[in-house]
């Protein structure tokens, strides 16, 4: 194909690179016809593409309703520890880290399928939904990959140990209430969406 070919209106531009280059350096390898076949796919392929975007905006409260109720009970289920207003124990299980860090990745991205539906109707509910992953991904960290020392493994559990005396206990202790707290209160700012009374 001439470089004039190439450039005429009526070949149009449905080749990836790698395609084109294939095919230019093999130009026997393809005839006329097949490639003519294979625009005409191409063509069709496009047309039926037109009016569907990336990111459907077809999402109803009702869908959203159920997206949240997958979403919800999970995350409550790996927050299901008691944190004490004042020094004392704090257990996180083992099995709930598993679990913590299965959803993280799951919603990271484009992970977790139910997600793509709410963008284009309920950016409120994606924003708050991403801002719970992040401090899943913070609270997961802070027990997992503590520095502090506060945090020791014994059985199946994480216990914190409070070293009442040391600066490094006292702020590993008061950044984990402050994430728990910030997460619990995102997950409360979803239950309205998920019962269907913030879209009335």
């Amino acid at each position: 194909m001439t470089d004039e070919q190439r450039k005429a209106v009526e070949n149009g531009i449905w080749l990836c690179p790698r395609c084109a280059r294939l095919i230019d350096r093999d130009p026997k390898g393809y005839s006329v016809e097949e490639l003519h076949g294979w625009q005409h796919q191409a063509t069709l392929f496009a047309l039926r593409e037109l009016h569907h975007p990336l990111v459907r905006s077809s999402a109803t409260p009702d869908q959203i309703s159920a997206a949240l109720d997958r979403f919800l009970p999970r995350v409550r289920s790996v927050l299901d520890f008691r944190v004490p207003k004042f020094y004392g124990l704090v257990q996180v299980g083992i099995s709930q880290l598993n679990d913590m860090s299965v959803l993280i990745q799951e919603c990271s991205g484009y992970g977790w399928s139910p997600a793509h539906s709410l963008h284009a109707k309920a950016e409120q509910v994606v924003r708050i939904q991403d801002h719970l992953v992040m401090l899943l991904q913070r609270l997961y960290d802070l027990v997992v990959n503590d520095q502090s020392g506060c945090w020791q493994v014994r059985f199946q559990t994480y216990d914190f140990a409070p070293q009442w005396t040391t600066p490094e206990s006292e702020h590993a202790f008061q950044s984990f209430v402050k994430c728990y707290s910030e997460l619990l209160n995102a997950a409360n700012a979803l239950e309205p969406f998920r019962k269907g009374a913030a879209y009335y």
